[in-house]
């Protein structure tokens, strides 16, 4: 009966072997797919790292465009306010005097006799 028995165990025994070169096949094939998958996910976290300091200093360049133009156009409304404010005066004045002139020439026709 063992020697019936030999050649099964030996069967199995092959089997098992079998069996188990193919898990090692399959962990080393999954070992190498994950470190694959590692090595692409760092490659692209580094990638994505450079994409936002590139947009960070985007921003930053925006940010001081937009601040330089807003100074400009303060400065702009700046110096319109201060011109107009000078036309204004000037109107003023011309208006005080002919108002004066006005005034004056009243009081004169009233004076004649």
């Amino acid at each position: 009966m063992k020697a019936t028995a030999a050649p099964d165990e030996t069967d199995a025994l092959a089997r098992l072997r079998e069996h188990e070169g193919a898990l090692d096949r399959q962990l080393e094939k999954a070992r190498a797919e994950a470190a694959a998958l590692l090595a692409e996910a760092r490659a692209e976290a580094d990638r994505l790292r450079d994409v936002e300091a590139e947009l960070a200093e985007q921003i930053d360049r925006l940010r001081r465009e937009v601040e330089a133009e807003l100074e400009a156009a303060v400065a702009a409304r700046r110096d319109e306010t201060a011109r107009r404010i000078a036309a204004l005066r000037e109107v003023a004045a011309r208006n005080r005097e002919r108002a004066l002139e006005w005034l004056l020439a009243r009081v004169a026709a009233r004076e004649k006799p």
